[in-house]
């Protein structure tokens, strides 16, 4: 694969991973965790999502037919996903209040993995985007040049949470309320989006992947 598509690769996956909604839902749904534990939240999140990256890249369409799912299947399941979680940041009276009683650990992995590592880091439109450049690069080299593209895009994006993370303590409780509310909204937003898209594709495409 030729450096400027690798560029070209890193730089939608980058842009698809949403850096701004991933600041916003870091710093949301992890209230009163210290800059450190959000770090290791955001570390966790990148990491989940370059593992299931790399299954895809080396895996392709091959793991959406091991579990017998098609694209539009899982973008309607992502989708209802998202949706299904926004409501509780919708209804949320404050930061602390949902998850007060739980601890550190158990919101950093809880959150990390989802819905920060997957959906909305690792979701369907970062998949499909690498299915497309996979089906255009197929071979060994497309998938390493595919791989080196997703590494700096999680790279990028984890330097990116991992700034937003060290300066948290700085951002007052309004702020995080209103992140908290906006976060919610546009994770419905993006859920719904998601399960339009999937539904779109299945009425022209039917079940097929």
């Amino acid at each position: 694969m030729p450096l400027a598509v690798i560029l070209a690769s890193f730089l939608k996956l980058f842009i698809i991973a949403n850096p701004a909604a991933g600041i916003a839902v870091l710093l949301s749904l992890t209230p009163g965790q210290s800059a450190r534990e959000r770090t290791k939240t955001a570390a966790i999140a990148c990491a989940v999502a370059l593992g299931v990256m790399a299954v895809v890249v080396f895996s392709g369409m091959g793991i959406f037919h091991i579990f017998g799912v098609s694209l539009q299947a899982f973008k309607i399941a992502g989708g209802s996903f998202l949706l299904i979680i926004s409501i509780p940041r919708l209804l949320d009276p404050g930061p602390g209040k949902r998850d007060g009683d739980r601890s550190s650990a158990q919101q950093s992995g809880s959150v990390a993995i989802t819905p920060l590592g997957i959906p909305l880091i690792c979701g369907p439109g970062m998949i499909s985007t690498a299915l497309l450049f996979g089906s255009d690069y197929p071979g060994p080299a497309g998938m390493l040049g595919l791989l080196v593209a997703v590494i700096l895009a999680l790279g990028t994006l984890f330097v990116i949470l991992w700034l937003a993370a060290t300066y948290s303590e700085r951002i007052s409780e309004f702020a995080l309320t209103l992140a908290g509310r906006l976060t919610g909204i546009y994770i419905a937003s993006a859920g719904i989006l998601i399960i339009l898209s999937g539904v779109e594709i299945f009425l022209e495409k039917g079940a097929a992947l």
